[in-house]
C-alpha cells in the first residue's frame, strides 16, 4: 500500500516567506483500490501526489510504497518511478518526439530494455488505452485532444507501473473524452492496478472512485466511501465543495415528498425513478 506519516511541506516564496501547502497528513491507500482525491484549487492535492514518487522531498514525515521508505536519504527513486506512474494534468503538453511511437517508447527505452522489449510493451500500452496501430506512426501533434491524452497515458503505463496516480485526468476534455478517461481508468483498476486520480468534480468522483479522500487547506478533511463523502454534504460546502448535483436533485424531491433514497449517480437517480413510476403504475 502507499502510506504516508505526518508528511508536512512548505513552499518557499522568499528567505523568510513560506506558504504551508500540507499538514501533518496521515493517509494510507491500499493496493488495488479505486481513490479520488478531490478539493478546491489549493487544497494541497498535486502538492501531495508529486510526494508520492519522490518529485517533491518533504519538509518532515515518511512515506511507504509497499515496504520501501521513499523519503529515506538513500531512496532508489529511479525504481519508485517506475513502480509509481505519474500523469500530470494536461500529459499531452509533454508529448515531444517525432511520432507516438518514440513518444510511448521513451520510458521504456530509459529502463534499458532490449528493443523487442520496448515493442512489445509500446503497443501493449497503445491497446490498453484504445490506440490502434496507424495513429502510432504519426506526430503526436497530429492527433485529437483526447487521442494525445490517451498517447501521453500509454507512455507511462508502458514501464508497467504497480500504481498509477492522475492529476486531473479528464481536465479540458470533452464530454466524450472525459467519458472515455474514466472509463479507462475503471478498466486500468480492474487489471489489477491501484489507482489515484485528482479531481474537482464531485460527479467524475462519485461515478469513478470506490474510495474518497477530501483536502482542505493542506489537511485531510474526510475519508471514506462515495456514500460516506457525500453524505456530509453540509459540510462540504462549507469548505466549498458540493455533492454531486444529481445528489442535490434528489435530496430536493425528497423534500417533496418522492420516496428516493440517496444517490450520486444519474444511473441510480433513473434505478430510482423507474421505481417510482413502476410502483405508480400498478
Amino acid at each position: 500500500m502507499i502510506r504516508i506519516e505526518n508528511l508536512n511541506y512548505a513552499y518557499k516564496t522568499g528567505a523568510k516567506n513560506q506558504k504551508q501547502a500540507l499538514v501533518n497528513i496521515n493517509l494510507e491507500i491500499a493496493d488495488n483500490s479505486l481513490t479520488a482525491l478531490i478539493g478546491h484549487t489549493g487544497s494541497g492535492k498535486s502538492t501531495l501526489i508529486r510526494h508520492l514518487n519522490g518529485l517533491i522531498k518533504p519538509d518532515s514525515g515518511k512515506i511507504f510504497i509497499d515496504d520501501t521508505e521513499i523519503t529515506a536519504p538513500k531512496a532508489d527513486l529511479r525504481r519508485v518511478r517506475f513502480d509509481v506512474g505519474l500523469v500530470f494534468q494536461y500529459p499531452e503538453q509533454q508529448l515531444f518526439a517525432e511520432t507516438v511511437y518514440k513518444d510511448i517508447a521513451f520510458g521504456p527505452e530509459n529502463m534499458k530494455l532490449g528493443a523487442d522489449e520496448v515493442k512489445r510493451r509500446v503497443y501493449e500500452a497503445a491497446e490498453m488505452v484504445g490506440l490502434s496501430e496507424k495513429p502510432l506512426e504519426k506526430s503526436p501533434f497530429e492527433l485529437s485532444g483526447g487521442q494525445k491524452r490517451r498517447a501521453a497515458i500509454a507512455g507511462v503505463l508502458a514501464m508497467k507501473p504497480k500504481k498509477l496516480i492522475m492529476d486531473e485526468p479528464a481536465a479540458g476534455l470533452d464530454p466524450r473524452g472525459r467519458e472515455e478517461i474514466f472509463a479507462l481508468i475503471k478498466r486500468l483498476h480492474k487489471s489489477g492496478m491501484t489507482m489515484l486520480f485528482t479531481s474537482h468534480s464531485m460527479e467524475d468522483a462519485a461515478k469513478t472512485a470506490e474510495r474518497v479522500i477530501v483536502m482542505d487547506k493542506g489537511k485531510i478533511f474526510a475519508e471514506g466511501s462515495v456514500a460516506e463523502i457525500f453524505a456530509r454534504g453540509g459540510e462540504l460546502r462549507k469548505i466549498g465543495l458540493d455533492a454531486p448535483q444529481v445528489t442535490i436533485i434528489a435530496d430536493k424531491l425528497r423534500a417533496l415528498g418522492y420516496d428516493i433514497p440517496p444517490v450520486y449517480t444519474v444511473e441510480q437517480m433513473l434505478l430510482a425513478i423507474r421505481k417510482i413510476i413502476g410502483g405508480k403504475n400498478g
